[in-house]
């Protein structure tokens, strides 16, 4: 495949994913800008080429910049958009600096969650701020992709989905690349679903390795997520093929089976007796599945949807039920069919 001609490109957030995105795309040529909050950050970006933060031991590209202060003004400069924040603060965000969005540009999320409030995907949340024109200037990018491996070059493959052919294609090739290989999909819905509560599910995960149990209780509560996720996601319209693919039971997957999974580490945690503060304070980056526990299980209700493991990890997280006692709920639950 043809790749684009080197681009601007700005990626808003500096965190882990933010940053592998940046020294991904600035390693295909493109320039780019990468913008943080912290002051801090970016001079040291600036300075010696690393975030000293998040993939500190990564030196990142010349062609690496960083700025602290955002302005609709500095986003007219670029062609696309990279929006690398947590879900719970991408309208905030878009919001502040929508008047510097222009049509012509590109719009590419890497964010995966549910926001509390309104309880809506990434994708909804930029329809709200930017409106009808984020259909066809939007894609979302999703799959099995630890930033760390990312960063370090290691052979990845995810999805860009758009609800417009033309823009996902557009997006595929500014990111597609031999270690880096990228998918189309006009999928929004199932993509961001999936997303989303595949770190709801990593805390069930670690929690489940945490309490000692092995192999055979692992894969079933994969498995057994993977309906969970699926059920909600056709509830809203979503494509049922998109759970088989990338975005689907592959991030799902890599989610729930490692360590390098901070929404894993949570449950691990958890289910070793460690408190939730505690965990937050010294986790080292946001674990989004705490927050999306909260919005899918809300959303799970509002639509009449049955989900087990994430009223189980909504219990340990805001009901104060220990994960013993939610383990036993879920093990004497009644028998089913599998696929209803």
């Amino acid at each position: 495949m043809q790749r684009t001609t080197p681009q601007e490109i700005i990626v808003l957030g500096a965190g882990h994913f933010g940053t592998c995105l940046a020294q991904h795309l600035a390693e295909l040529g493109h320039e780019v800008t990468l913008w943080a909050r912290s002051k801090t950050i970016c001079e040291a970006i600036n300075h010696s080429k690393r975030n000293p933060k998040y993939l500190s031991n990564i030196k990142l590209h010349e062609q690496i910049s960083a700025v602290h202060v955002l302005k609709p003004e500095v986003l007219k400069d670029f062609s696309t958009i990279v929006v690398a924040i947590p879900t719970q603060h991408i309208r905030e965000v878009i919001k502040a600096v929508s008047s510097g969005i222009q049509t012509n540009q590109l719009l590419i999320s890497a964010a995966k969650g549910i926001e509390q409030n309104s309880l809506c995907l990434p994708s909804e949340i930029l329809a709200e701020t930017l409106g009808e024109r984020s259909r066809t200037m939007a894609a979302y990018l999703s799959g099995p992709s630890f930033a760390s491996e990312v960063a370090e070059g290691q052979p990845t493959a995810v999805t860009m989905a758009s609800y417009d052919k033309d823009c996902a294609n557009k997006a595929q090739k500014i990111f597609h690349a031999p270690n880096f290989r990228v998918y189309t999909s006009q999928d929004p819905i199932g993509i961001g679903i999936a997303g989303a509560l595949k770190n709801v599910v990593a805390i069930a995960a670690g929690a489940c390795v945490g309490l000692g149990f092995k192999a055979n209780a692992s894969s079933a509560l994969i498995t057994r997520g993977l309906a969970e996720i699926a059920r909600l996601g056709v509830a809203l319209g979503a494509n049922p093929i998109t759970f088989k693919g990338l975005g689907g039971v592959g991030d799902l997957f890599l989610t729930c089976s490692s360590k390098k999974s901070r929404n894993y580490t949570v449950g691990y945690r958890l289910a070793k007796g460690d408190h939730l503060k505690d965990i937050v304070e010294t986790l080292g980056s946001v674990a989004e599945g705490i927050a999306t526990t909260k919005a899918a299980y809300q959303l799970g209700m509002s639509h009449g949807v049955r989900l087990s493991i994430t009223t189980a990890v909504y219990q340990v997280l805001y009901e104060g039920l220990q994960v013993n006692e939610v383990v036993q709920q879920l093990l004497h639950a009644s028998a089913r069919q599998e696929f209803e």
